[in-house]
């Protein structure tokens, strides 16, 4: 199912023979990705097959897509095939491709790259709970080290244990009754991490969630290595307080460092300089400056001219 937005993007219709395929609304060009034909007028049958009048009524653009496609001689119906081989029929490494294309162009989760590395272990269950422990003979004890459940599954670590059904519900996040948490790892994460965004739930609720799934693996480390007992509320305050922090610094001003005016400083000069006014309340005013070797950036300048006007 994750994986159907994937899988469409890349299908195409095949002609067959021509008689069961729509000229405006199924995917049948060869391009990428697949598309229906356009049509060169803004009269048009929907229900046209592709063995009608095409070049009187397609888009002359589109021809020369048609005419790389033969229906075949054979009585066969139109069927969908993969659109980025040759052959029409998928591989794993045009999948791998395509999907590394739409990847590249997605919004990733707004959170530091050790988080996004976690998230994508829980994804993939190399979390190393009881249970995967167990599995990889690594001790035979499954139980929850927080609550005593019999097993500790990364799902359960992080959403159905009680700590982490109470955290999530000091969380805030609009939910309907009984559809999460769930006994599901993967729809949990679906929701919390894009479904809840989708429903219109605000994103500063929402914006600490990759901090709340951190501090709630995190929690229940210091309670199996360190026996120390981190309440909800605690691990929510944290995650909320971290996440707001990050945020912050991602705000970064980026002076122009190409100003044409009376710079203090330019990238390709070898020195820099600084200067100062100083105001009194009686209105005596001090004036000051001072070059030095060249730094890095005009933030490096201010800084130091700060420095030394202090």
């Amino acid at each position: 199912m994750a994986v159907q937005p994937l899988l469409k993007s890349g299908i195409r219709k095949s002609i067959g023979t021509g008689h069961n395929t729509l000229v405006w609304a199924d995917p049948w060009l060869p391009t990428t990705p697949a598309r229906p034909a356009i049509p060169c007028g803004p009269s048009f049958n929907p229900s046209l097959k592709i063995l009608d009048r095409l070049r009187e009524l397609v888009r002359p653009s589109d021809i020369p897509l048609i005419k790389s496609l033969r229906p075949t001689r054979t009585p066969r119906a139109s069927i969908y095939c993969w659109n980025l081989t040759k052959s029409g029929i998928y591989s794993v490494k045009s999948g791998y491709e395509l999907a590394m294309t739409t990847a590249e162009t997605s919004e990733p989760a707004q959170t530091t790259k050790k988080i996004q590395y976690f998230i994508w272990q829980a994804i993939t269950d190399c979390v190393l709970v009881c249970n995967a422990l167990s599995n990889r003979h690594c001790g035979n004890d499954r139980t929850c080290p927080r609550c005593g459940a019999d097993e500790e599954t990364t799902n359960h670590c992080l959403f159905e244990c009680p700590p982490s059904v109470q955290a999530w519900a000091l969380a805030d996040i609009p939910h309907a009754p009984g559809s999460f948490p769930c006994n599901s790892i993967y729809s949990n994460l679906d929701y919390v991490l894009w479904r809840a965004r989708e429903r219109g739930i605000p994103d500063n609720l929402l914006a600490p969630v990759p901090w709340v799934i951190w501090y709630i693996w995190k929690a229940r480390n210091d309670k199996a290595f360190n026996g120390k007992d981190t309440t909800p509320l605690e691990t929510i305050q944290l995650a909320k307080s971290e996440a707001e922090s990050w945020r912050i610094a991602q705000i970064i001003d980026k002076p122009d460092e190409e100003d044409d005016g009376d710079a203090s400083w330019h990238k390709d000069d070898t020195r820099f300089s600084g200067g100062m006014v100083l105001t009194t309340e009686d209105g005596m005013t001090t004036y000051g400056s001072f070059a030095s070797n060249q730094v890095l950036t005009l933030l490096h300048v201010e800084f130091q001219t700060l420095l030394w006007a202090m």
